[in-house]
């Protein structure tokens, strides 16, 4: 697909919006200074490396130089005027910088991440989270841009795929978004280095045990899950519906 929507929280409607120069699917993308930098994804039934971004305050996509090498099923993160895509099909570590257009490659993700990872920053730190198959569902790592070098973290309970992270506070929280029939919330405490679950915390869908390959926008301190689809022991059932939480941070502390 080439859509692209905007979706207003406040009248709860969407909006069509100019269409990505290249349709493509299973593609990362990452925000930097306002700008959503979309790389990479599977068109034309193999992977590409087309870069576009998108600029909401114009409606206008621009085509960029690719990257490196072709990748889908990475994500991306931004963080100090660059957009990180990490791992994925290729495996690879490809950082854009806007203000020179170029593209540079860091050190690979320990293990190569495989796809389907979450990730979030902390302090300066970029943080890779689970993966597609094992091992990776439950590794964990951590990135210094600075340095250039990574670390292995202690190991995620039950293990992630196709997972979304966020920060709230010192804690990166992760939800699994790949049959997650126990619809459980995984919480890392970045100081102790520990993990902590709650299972349940979603409520169960109608029709169904659980959430399966949803997509979250953070947006004024809530949470909004939207796409995707439901998950019970018979397969997953599709839709596109928008399930919004918050105010997030107080949602967090007290369920």
């Amino acid at each position: 697909l080439k859509t692209t929507e905007e979706y207003n929280p406040d009248t709860d409607t969407w909006t069509k919006k100019a269409d990505m120069p290249t349709a493509r699917g299973w593609n990362p993308w990452a925000v930097v200074n306002d700008i959503i930098y979309v790389a990479g994804g599977v068109a034309g039934g193999g992977y590409v490396a087309n870069l576009e971004s998108y600029d909401p305050a114009t409606d206008k996509w621009t085509v960029l130089p690719a990257m490196p090498a072709a990748s889908a099923a990475s994500w991306g993160l931004g963080y100090n005027g660059k957009a990180y895509f990490f791992a994925g099909t290729s495996g690879a570590t490809q950082i854009y910088d806007p203000a020179t257009n170029k593209w540079t490659t860091g050190a690979a993700v320990p293990g190569g991440a495989g796809e389907d990872h979450a990730v979030a920053e902390v302090d300066g730190k970029l943080y890779v989270i689970g993966g597609a198959y094992n091992p990776d569902r439950v590794l964990m790592r951590r990135y210094d841009p600075i340095a250039n070098l990574w670390e292995p973290l202690p190991q995620v309970p039950g293990g992630v795929t196709d997972g979304w992270a966020f920060v709230v506070g010192r804690s990166i929280y992760v939800w699994c978004g790949w049959d997650n029939l126990d619809r459980r919330l995984r919480v890392f405490d970045v100081d102790s280095q520990t993990w902590s679950s709650r299972d349940n915390f979603m409520p169960q869908p109608t029709g169904a045990n659980g959430y399966s390959r949803f997509k979250i926008a953070m947006l004024n301190g809530r949470a909004y899950f939207m796409g995707g689809g439901v998950s019970s022991n018979e397969g997953v059932g599709y839709n596109l519906n928008v399930v919004s939480f918050g105010p997030l941070e107080a949602y967090l502390y007290t369920k």
